[in-house]
């Protein structure tokens, strides 16, 4: 049985359309260059005799909203947990966990699963263990950092030119 004929970029034998579906066009286009050209009446090999159609992109509307997340339940800011919606605050909070994070090993709200860790991050205050000496400069940056009230949040006025005045940053370019 011969294949239908076609009309079109699908015509010839250098075809390069990715639908298209005459079997020649398929393997003249697609065929590794290491094989030989399919040329007669052996066994017609998988890709010849399956037309496997390509995956297609499927972008989501910008204007699309969404109230999931992805991240570690750690990190998350308070408005991002209670589903308040958020402003450009909600960069700053995940900045301050790291740090606090950094200085003393383990993040400040975690609890012994992901709902106790949600929990702690809108209800329980910011602490800072005694055992390790942590300036005081750094500690008020990551209090400034970790309010849970963003309009208060360090940062949410000036971005990170107002974070970046913090005394923390002293003597830094």
């Amino acid at each position: 049985m011969e294949p239908p004929r076609m009309s079109g970029p699908c015509a010839g034998s250098n075809c390069i359309d990715p639908f298209c579906i005459k079997p020649t066009c398929q393997m003249s286009c697609f065929s590794p260059r290491i094989l030989p050209a399919y040329k007669g009446k052996k066994t017609k090999p998988l890709l010849m005799t399956h037309h496997v159609p390509l995956p297609q992109l499927a972008a989501e509307p910008i204007e699309a909203r969404s109230n999931s997340f992805v991240g570690t339940h750690e990190y998350l800011d308070p408005e991002i947990i209670k589903g308040d919606g958020h402003g450009s605050a909600v960069d700053w909070w995940p900045f301050g966990i790291f740090l606090y994070e950094l200085l003393y090993g383990r993040t400040p709200f975690k609890g012994l699963g992901n709902d106790e860790t949600l929990a702690n991050v809108v209800l329980q205050s910011l602490e800072f263990p005694d055992t390790l000496l942590v300036s005081f400069q750094a500690r008020d940056l990551i209090k400034g950092l970790l309010v849970k009230e963003p309009k208060n949040r360090l940062g949410s006025q000036k971005e990170a030119a107002e974070i970046k005045q913090h005394p923390f940053f002293s003597g830094l370019n």
